[in-house]
């Protein structure tokens, strides 16, 4: 038959050498203490909340293809990731070092060096950004966020209006596209009239239909020598006009809207600028304090059973000789 545990025992134990569990508690926690509070340098977070109202636009100076990549990619959270990668660029990051100047430490004005302690963050699927600066020095932390905000801000605002030389590029690209289909015409004996019917219309149902012979006004203009692969490639033309024609508009429309909004700030925001943090981020004294306090215990608990262990087999290997 097992023999029944008496907890007596054990608690008898801890009683007997309560000052070896104490001292070794006492210890764990003096040497996280001094630790924290002498060997490790304070790191402070300042954070600043950006609200970011429109998305940066794709790019009219990219090939018409990598334009519809970007445009079939867009999403809120491809935008979120674009945003994030703006505020984390290297221009910002040298525009804030230039700023700044001599407040920084020579490591934070290396390249790389202060972008290292900048975390960008999107609040959940919000428009809201926060961007957070680490420094050795609450107000440098502040100052460092403050100013990154304001530069972050600025680019953004940059890539959310189309530029003079994006229009023109977008204008080029539609004016080529057009070009395209009347020298198509042309080559392939289509009516002016048909194929200004077909750049007043939408082209990719018609282009079904005109490929699929259903009938219409305009696949009954057409002349019907025209072969398949002339019918696909008609139907190419016209869908790479809407594609050119619908990134020209769009561009112009966000070129008009940036102009009434620039009066307002544009499109991003400064909500919550940073102040200095109170409490570093790092150590975290007290609970580094607490985590050893338990090891310290639990180490001294376990020593003391250890020792009394120990005791008393050498009183039975004494009491055996």
């Amino acid at each position: 038959m097992e023999e029944e545990v008496d907890l007596r025992e054990y608690i008898e134990v801890i009683v007997r050498r309560w000052k070896w569990i104490a001292g070794v508690t006492l210890v764990a926690v003096v040497t996280a203490a001094i630790v924290s509070f002498l060997l490790i340098t304070p790191v402070y977070e300042a954070t600043v909340t950006l609200l970011v109202m429109k998305p940066p636009l794709i790019s009219a100076s990219q090939s018409l293809e990598a334009q519809v990549v970007d445009a079939l990619l867009k999403s809120a959270e491809v935008e979120a990731q674009v945003v994030e990668a703006l505020l984390k660029s290297g221009e910002v990051e040298a525009q804030v070092v230039e700023a700044l100047g001599k407040v920084l430490s020579p490591s934070e004005r290396e390249p790389g060096g202060l972008v290292a302690e900048i975390k960008v963050a999107q609040e959940g699927e919000s428009r809201v950004f926060k961007v957070s600066a680490r420094a050795g020095d609450p107000q440098r932390a502040a100052q460092i966020a403050n100013a990154w905000a304001e530069v972050g801000a600025e680019v953004l605002r940059e890539a959310q209006t189309p530029t003079d030389e994006e229009l023109k590029i977008a204008e080029q690209n539609l004016k080529a596209a057009e070009e395209a289909l009347w020298e198509f015409a042309e080559a392939n004996g289509l009516a002016e009239a048909d194929l200004r019917s077909l750049l007043g219309s939408r082209s990719d149902q018609w282009s079904i239909n005109f490929f699929l012979g259903e009938g219409g006004v305009i696949s009954q203009r057409t002349s019907p020598s025209l072969s398949v692969e002339k019918r696909m490639e008609l139907a190419s033309l016209l869908r790479r006009r809407d594609i050119v024609e619908e990134i020209y508009l769009s561009l112009s429309k966000e070129a008009e809207v940036a102009k009434i909004t620039a009066q307002a700030g544009g499109g991003v925001e400064v909500i919550s600028p940073a102040v200095a943090p109170s409490e570093p981020v790092q150590p975290r004294t007290k609970l580094n304090i607490a985590i050893a306090g338990v090891l310290g215990l639990m180490v001294g608990v376990f020593g003391a059973f250890v020792a009394e262990y120990f005791e008393g087999w050498e009183r039975e290997k004494g009491g055996g000789s």
